[in-house]
Parts: structure tokens; C-alpha cells; sequence
């Protein structure tokens, strides 16, 4: 296949603008010469049929008229219509005119008298609807209380009539008063009628309800076809209303005949235009163009061939020795130190490609607007996209977002020309995860032909981060646990320390208690003093016992807690496993935390089932479980308090016993329940949460068997069940 010829092209060009100039010549004639004479022409044959239909209405309503004005004065068509006569020359000029009824109306349009005539049979139905729609027609109505005298057509219910009325006379000595009454004729257009019509005027006359918003007498032109057109006519009817339409369909005979010219004219410029370009084409290629387009055409395979980067490309080797052969000659030369140039260019750009690609960090080359202009495939496998087309011409924003996204798009317009700019460790969000990342700007300084760029790298340290920050909660974690366990040393002191003065506190109360039992019963009979009357003596006896009571009841207490404290202290690994009480470890927590139950004004539900079967295990231990639990759903409830539900059954089909705690605190987030049993964490660390609760709790449950596990809806409330096996030789608590 040859390639275009620029010249032939140009000239092809000139000829067909000549050509189309004809054509348009033609067209604008057409335009504004022969279509308005041919437009003009149809308004005429329009103007000629609706002056034509005009003419012709007005002889039929003045015919229809004069001759019934004449036969209202005659006595014997009032008494024919009175239904007084038999047949006579009256009735015979009706059906000789053609006419549907006459009728004899009151001045509430009620008919008096009705003659029809129709093939000699009445046709009442139809008389009927002309009737009806001169009741119903307030402008007919008025011309029958006025007694004037119409004449025209009307269309009633579809039905076109022409229709006359004049006042009916007083006829003396007749027997019948005619006072204030109209006589009324009518004839009923039937297809043939309207035919008759039609011949008159024209073949597609006819008549039809108003539509639009036509004024009487205007009119309503309308293009049905480059052949025909549609022209309607709003006429005033008979009762001098705006209801009625004439509408004709007509040839447009000056149009067709303008559109045929305008073709044939067209159509002889085409083909002269055609034979003009063939012949031009044929001289023009034979004696100028061909050798200028060969030589033009080898320069061009040339050229293509260096833009395509093909290793080889045609020389042109000039045929002849003019100037056409010389310019060969250099071009010869320029594409060979062209190609040369464009090899080393290819082999440089292929190693620093390959350097840039196969670098770990992430390496982006963006534009002035902050477009990738080109990126490495670790940028590539850092956003997941597998191939670099898919980034080109897209803003860094669209690929990657966070803070050190925006940072670099800030830093990007500032940095200055070989300078460097370097971000320190910020968040990214890279294919939908958050990454650690540093980066670097430099600006690369634009050649000729070549605009500038910003080489932006960007190294992923988020093993570094997270490292660095698992090390430093280590650490802290570390120091958590050597406080906690000092801090269990100093309990088991102190417990001691509390018991000894305790002890004292509990002997001597019981001494005193007895003392005064000794005292009462001496001194009984009579008043504590001369000064005090029994009743009184009574009382102060009754204060003082109660006195007593508070004593050792709080020396007991004090005694109860430094008994847990130490057991609480003792290495788990001292005491043998025993038949535990599951429903009175649980009661035993709830009581150590009652203080700070009532502190919080929380209700506690309890229903924790009796009679359970016994669990192998460590009271002490177990105890400490609940004892997190409790203090865990008493924290997320919070100071406001809220509802503590404590709930122990036994499955037996299992072999297990259940125990539930339940709050309706503030929950647990749907990413944090996977987790809370971690060592260490908590979200309570601002408020003195260690993160140990939970992670022993867990460990105690697993140790004795059991499971743990955690249900929560955020702002509804925690549900933890702690699941144990039963003692095997189903010891009940009884």
C-alpha cells in the first residue's frame, strides 16, 4: 500500500472544495430562491381553497336561510310542523332540500314541535343531538332566547349539521301561539353531504372539533412532506362560538418541482466535478508529481524507520543529480549519525532502567502537578499494582494517602533545583495499609527538549517502627511485672503486720464482751446508779452489747481479709488441688469487691445455683479469676454504675460448670476482642490498667482445664462465661 501523497492530496482538496462550492451555490439558490417562491406558492393554493370553502359556506347558510325566513312567513309550514297537515309542498321542499328536521323551539330551547324527514323515516336519534347540544351550547341558547336569526354549521356530539333559525311568527286564527318561539332547520352532513361539499371546494375537505389556540379565521400551515402539506382553519360555527376546524391536505406542487431541479442541478455539477479531478489527476501525476512524491515518499520510510527505533533503515540513494538528489545525499547522512546517536541513547536508558528497577527502595518520578511521570516495581508491589501503565498520568494522592503523602506533596513544589529535601518517619496508607515510610525529593534539572522532574524515593521502615516500639513495651512490661510482684511482697508483710494488733483487738473484745455480761447481771435488779432509771439502764446495756458486736464482727472481717491476703500470696504451687464451691468463690469475690460495688452504685443480679457439682482446682486462684472479672465489668460500667449480673449452672451432658459475669458497661470494640487476653493489653492504661486481668484470668481457666471467652457489643455491655469441668467422682455441694 502507497502512502498518501501530500500534493495529489492538496490538489484532490482544491478540486473537491471547487466542487462543493457548486453544490453549495446550488443549495443556497434552492434556499432562499426557489424554496420561498415555492413556500410563497403554497400560501397561495392554501388562500385560494379557504377563500373557495368561504364562498361556498356563505351561498349555503344564505340559501339555507333566505328560504326558511320565507317558509316561517308561510301558515301552512307552521301548521306542518304543528302536525296539523298531512303531506304537502312544504314537505316536499324539505326533502328536496336535503334537510334532517325542523323543529319549533320555546324560549327555554325546549321543542315544541319536531318534523323529521330522512328516506321518508324520522330520524328522532339524531334531531335528538342537535337538540341536546343547543340546550347545552350557551351561545345557542342566547340566539334562542333572543329569537335572532343564524345560519352555519355546528358540529353536535361529532355530527356536522347546517343548520338555520329564524323567529316563528304569530299566525292569526291558526289555534297555536308562536309567541317567543324560533323555527329551526337543520341539515344533518352525512358522508355524501360533505362529499357535495368537498367537490366544491376540495377533494380533502373536512370538517373537525377546534384544537389549539387558533383566533377565527387564522390559520395553521403544516409540512406533512417534501410532497404534501396539512392546513387547518378556525371557523366561528353557527352560534357564533370557536369549535370548528376546516383542515385540507395539498400538493405542493412549485416545491416538488424546485427539489427535482435542485437534484438534476446537483447532480450534473457531481459528475462534471468527478470528470474535471480525473483528468486533472491524470496530467498532473504523469508530468509533475511522481518524481517529487517518490523522493518524498523514501525520505519518509526513512525517518519512520529512526522513530520506530529499528536497527537498520533505507538509504535513499538518489537516482538523479539535481536537487532533489543532493537533499537525498544529506538526509543519507543525517540518518546515520541520527541512528548512531539514538543506539547509545537506548543502551544508557536500558542501564539506568534496569539500576532503578532493581532497587529495593521505592523510586517515583512525579511532574510539576505532582503526576507520576514513571515508577519502579517496589513502588509498584507497595501499592499493589502489577504494571506501570496503570499509574502514569495518575496524581500521587489518587496511589497513596496519609501524612507523608502530603508531606511530600507540600515539600514537592519547594525543593529547589539539585537540591535534596529528606522526611523523617510519618504514616502512609499504601493499597489500603498503613505503612512507616521515609523519603527523599530531589529535583532533577530539566535538559533542552526535556522538562524537569522530582525523583522522589521512598524507603518502607515500618519493621523498624514496630520493632522499636515492641521493644520499648517490653521494656515497660518488664518493669509492670517487677512492680506487681514487689508489690505482692509487700502485701504479705503488711497482712501480717494488720494481724498481730488485730488479734489483740478480737481477745480483748471478747473480754469485754464477757466483763459486761458479769456487770449486767450483778447490777440488774437495780439502776445502774440512784440517778438512773431501768429503762434508761436497759438502753445504755443494749448500746454497749452492740458496741461489742461491731468490734468482733470488724475483727473478724479484718482477720477474713489478712487469711486471703496471705493465701492470696502463697505460691500457687503450695496448696493441692481441692473440691471447690463454685457458687461461694464466686460470692466470696463479689463480698471482697462489695465496698467498691456500693461505691459505684451498681445492682448486682445474682444467680448462682446451689447443690453444683464440685470442681477440682485452686480456691484461691479461681477466686482471683472472678475477682478480675468483677473488677473488669465494675470499670467498664463506670462511676455512674449500671446492672452486675453473676450467673453459675451445670451442663450435664457436657460435664461442665458455667459461670457468667455480665455488664451493661460501655463494651469492648469489635478489633479489640481477639486481644484482650493478651499479656499487657488494656485500654484503660490512662486510667491505671496493667493489662494483666484477663491475661491471668485466661491462664488460671486453661490450667484448671476451662475456657474463657469474651462476647461484647460496644455501648451494650461484656459477656464473659468461664466454662470448668466437673469433679470426676460428681462431689455435690450440699
Amino acid at each position: 500500500m502507497r502512502c498518501p501523497m501530500m500534493l495529489k492530496t492538496r490538489f484532490a482538496i482544491l478540486l473537491a472544495g471547487f466542487v462543493l462550492l457548486l453544490v453549495g451555490s446550488a443549495v443556497t439558490v434552492t434556499q432562499f430562491a426557489i424554496i420561498p417562491q415555492a413556500m410563497t406558492a403554497d400560501s397561495e393554493d392554501v388562500d385560494e381553497v379557504f377563500s373557495r370553502a368561504a364562498a361556498v359556506q356563505a351561498e349555503a347558510r344564505d340559501s339555507l336561510l333566505g328560504t326558511l325566513s320565507t317558509w316561517a312567513s308561510r301558515d301552512e309550514a307552521l301548521a306542518f310542523v304543528a302536525g296539523k297537515t298531512g303531506e304537502d309542498s312544504v314537505e316536499s321542499m324539505l326533502r328536496e332540500m336535503r334537510l334532517t328536521c325542523l323543529v319549533l323551539l320555546d324560549a327555554r330551547g325546549q321543542p315544541a314541535h319536531v318534523r323529521t324527514t330522512d328516506a321518508g323515516q324520522p330520524d328522532v336519534s339524531a334531531t335528538d343531538v342537535l337538540i341536546s347540544h343547543i340546550r347545552g351550547n350557551a351561545n345557542a341558547m342566547g340566539a334562542v332566547k333572543d329569537r335572532r336569526r343564524v345560519a352555519g354549521y355546528s358540529l353536535a356530539e361529532g355530527i356536522l349539521w347546517l343548520v338555520a333559525m329564524v323567529p316563528a311568527p304569530t299566525a292569526a286564527g291558526d289555534g297555536i301561539s308562536q309567541s317567543g318561539r324560533v323555527l329551526l332547520t337543520g341539515r344533518r352532513m352525512s358522508a355524501d353531504e360533505v362529499s357535495r361539499l368537498a367537490a366544491q371546494i376540495h377533494p380533502s375537505l373536512r370538517f373537525r372539533p377546534a384544537e389549539g389556540m387558533l383566533a377565527p379565521g387564522e390559520r395553521s400551515v403544516t409540512a406533512l412532506s417534501p410532497r404534501s402539506l396539512r392546513a387547518r382553519q378556525r371557523i366561528t360555527d353557527a352560534w357564533g362560538g370557536n369549535a370548528m376546524e376546516m383542515e385540507v391536505t395539498l400538493a405542493r406542487r412549485t416545491f416538488v418541482q424546485g427539489v427535482t431541479t435542485l437534484l438534476y442541478l446537483a447532480g450534473w455539477i457531481a459528475v462534471c466535478g468527478a470528470a474535471v479531478t480525473a483528468v486533472s489527476f491524470l496530467f498532473l501525476d504523469r508530468w509533475v508529481l511522481r518524481d517529487l512524491t517518490e523522493s518524498i515518499r523514501t525520505l519518509q520510510t526513512g525517518i519512520a524507520s529512526i522513530a520506530t527505533n529499528s536497527s537498520t533503515w533505507p538509504m535513499l540513494r538518489p537516482r538523479k543529480s539535481d536537487e532533489m538528489g543532493r537533499l537525498a545525499g544529506s538526509i543519507d547522512e543525517m540518518l546515520e549519525r541520527l541512528m548512531t546517536s539514538q543506539i547509545q541513547l537506548r543502551t544508557s536508558e536500558a542501564r539506568y532502567r534496569g539500576l532503578v528497577a532493581a532497587t529495593p527502595e521505592a523510586i517515583v518520578g512525579l511532574d510539576s502537578a505532582g503526576r507520576i511521570v514513571f515508577a519502579n516495581r517496589a513502588f509498584l508491589r507497595h501499592i499493589g499494582v502489577a504494571d506501570e501503565s496503570e499509574t502514569t498520568g495518575k496524581s500521587l494522592l489518587d496511589v497513596m494517602q496519609g501524612p507523608a503523602a502530603e508531606a511530600i506533596n507540600v515539600q514537592r513544589e519547594t525543593v529547589g533545583t539539585d537540591a535534596s529535601i529528606e522526611l523523617g518517619p510519618s504514616k502512609a496508607i499504601l493499597a489500603g495499609t498503613t505503612r512507616w515510610v521515609t523519603a527523599v525529593l530531589t529535583r532533577v534539572t530539566p535538559v533542552e527538549g526535556v522538562t524537569g522532574y522530582v525523583l522522589l524515593c521512598i524507603n518502607d521502615v515500618t519493621a523498624k517502627i514496630e520493632a522499636e516500639a515492641e521493644a520499648e513495651r517490653r521494656r515497660a512490661e518488664a518493669v509492670q511485672a517487677q512492680k506487681l510482684a514487689a508489690l505482692g511482697t509487700l502485701v504479705a508483710g503488711m497482712a501480717h503486720e494488720v494481724n498481730n494488733p488485730n488479734s489483740v483487738i478480737g481477745i480483748n473484745a471478747v473480754m469485754l464482751g464477757r466483763l459486761m455480761d458479769r456487770h449486767f447481771a450483778q447490777t440488774q435488779p437495780t439502776a445502774v446508779s440512784n440517778t438512773t432509771a431501768p429503762q434508761d439502764a436497759a438502753s445504755v446495756e443494749r448500746e454497749m452489747r452492740e458496741i461489742v458486736t461491731e468490734i468482733q464482727t470488724a475483727s473478724s472481717r479484718i482477720a477474713g481479709l489478712v487469711s486471703s491476703l496471705k493465701r492470696f500470696a502463697r505460691s500457687s504451687e503450695e496448696t493441692i488441688p481441692e473440691p471447690v464451691d463454685i457458687s461461694a468463690t464466686v460470692r466470696q469475690a463479689r463480698e471482697w469487691l462489695r465496698h467498691d460495688i456500693q461505691r459505684r452504685q451498681c445492682r448486682v443480679e445474682e444467680a448462682l445455683a446451689d447443690g453444683l457439682p464440685r470442681v477440682n482446682g485452686n480456691a484461691q486462684q479461681l477466686q482471683q479469676v472472678f475477682m478480675n472479672l468483677i473488677q473488669n465489668a465494675l470499670n467498664a460500667m463506670g462511676p455512674a454504675g449500671g446492672r452486675l449480673r453473676l450467673v453459675s449452672a451445670y451442663d450435664p451432658e457436657e460435664g461442665r460448670v458455667a459461670i457468667t459475669v455480665e455488664d451493661n458497661g460501655e463494651g469492648i470494640r469489635p478489633e479489640d476482642i481477639d486481644r484482650v487476653t493478651d499479656p499487657f493489653f488494656t485500654t484503660r492504661r490512662g486510667q491505671g490498667g496493667t493489662g494483666l486481668g484477663l491475661s491471668i484470668s485466661a491462664t488460671i481457666v486453661k490450667a484448671h482445664g476451662g475456657t474463657l471467652r469474651v462476647a461484647s457489643v460496644l455501648g451494650e455491655g461484656t459477656r464473659v462465661r468461664v466454662e470448668l469441668p466437673a469433679s470426676k467422682e460428681g462431689t455435690h455441694v450440699g
